[in-house]
C-alpha cells in the first residue's frame, strides 16, 4: 500500500503565511462474517480517505494577536457497504466531508491570554442505500474559548469553555428525517501550574467542572456511551 503527502506553503511577508496541502490514508479492510463472500470472491481494496485543505496565517500587532483559518474537503472511497437490495458492495465514492476550522490567540497583556477555535463541518453518504443521508456522529458546530493567566514567573491559572453541538446517533435520512439525536453540550475546564524549579512542577485540571451530561458515541439509537463527568487531576513533571 502507498500512501502520500504533499503540501505547498507561500510566505509573502513575515507575519503571513499562505498553504495549500493535499494526503492521502489506507485502512484494510477486516473482513467480517457479513463479508466473507466479497472478500473470497474478488480482492478488496483498502479504504482511502483523500483530504485537500487550503489555509493561512497571520500574526498580528507585533505578535500579540495570531490568526488561523482553514478549509477542507475530505473524501472516503473503497468503503464496503450495502445498496438498496442489502448486497454487499465497494463503492469508490462514499462519503464527503467539507468543512472550516478558525481560530485565534490573542496576547491582552503580557501575563493574560485568550485562544479560540471554531470547526463547521458538513458530511454526506454519496453512495449506497444511504446516499444522501447526513453522516452520524459528526456534529456540525464545535468550538472552544481558553484564558490563561500568568501570577507569576511559577504560578498559571487557566479556564475554558467547549461547545459541540447535536450529533445524529447514526447516519440520518433528511428525507424522513427518522433517527435519534446526542444533545449537544457546553462543558467548562480549568487547569492550575506550579513550577516548583528548574527540574519539577506540578498541574492541577479540572474536567468538566459542573458534570455536565455528555455522550461520546452511540451504537444505534439507543445505546449510548456517556463522555467524561467531572473529573480532577494532579501531575507532576519532571525534566532533566
Amino acid at each position: 500500500m502507498f500512501s502520500w503527502l504533499a503540501a505547498l506553503e507561500y510566505k509573502p511577508f513575515e507575519n503571513h503565511t499562505y498553504y495549500v496541502a493535499a494526503s492521502t490514508t489506507l485502512l484494510p479492510p477486516t473482513p467480517t462474517s457479513g463479508y466473507t463472500d466479497l472478500v473470497d470472491g474478488s480482492v478488496v481494496n483498502p479504504q482511502e480517505t483523500t483530504t485537500y485543505e487550503i489555509g493561512a496565517k497571520w500574526s498580528l500587532l507585533n505578535e500579540r494577536l495570531g490568526l488561523g483559518a482553514s478549509a477542507f474537503l475530505t473524501k472516503l472511497s473503497d468503503e464496503i457497504t450495502e445498496d438498496a437490495l442489502g448486497n454487499q458492495v465497494v463503492n469508490e465514492d462514499t462519503r464527503h466531508i467539507k468543512g472550516i476550522e478558525l481560530s485565534a490567540t490573542g496576547k491582552l497583556t503580557d501575563q493574560f491570554t485568550i485562544t479560540a477555535g471554531y470547526a463547521w463541518l458538513h458530511g454526506r453518504v454519496k453512495n449506497g442505500a444511504n446516499a444522501g443521508y447526513a453522516i452520524g456522529l459528526m456534529p456540525e458546530h464545535s468550538g472552544f474559548v481558553w484564558a490563561d493567566y500568568q501570577v507569576n514567573e511559577k504560578f498559571s491559572v487557566g479556564a475554558g469553555i467547549n461547545f459541540t453541538s447535536y450529533r445524529y446517533t447514526s447516519d440520518y435520512n433528511p428525507a424522513t428525517m427518522e433517527g435519534g439525536r446526542l444533545p449537544g453540550h457546553v462543558t467548562v475546564d480549568a487547569s492550575a501550574n506550579y513550577q516548583i524549579n528548574d527540574n519539577f512542577g506540578v498541574q492541577f485540571n479540572a474536567i468538566n467542572i459542573f458534570n455536565k451530561q455528555t455522550f461520546e458515541k452511540s451504537h444505534g439509537a439507543r445505546h449510548m456511551v456517556p463522555g467524561q463527568g467531572r473529573t480532577f487531576l494532579l501531575t507532576a513533571k519532571t525534566s532533566f
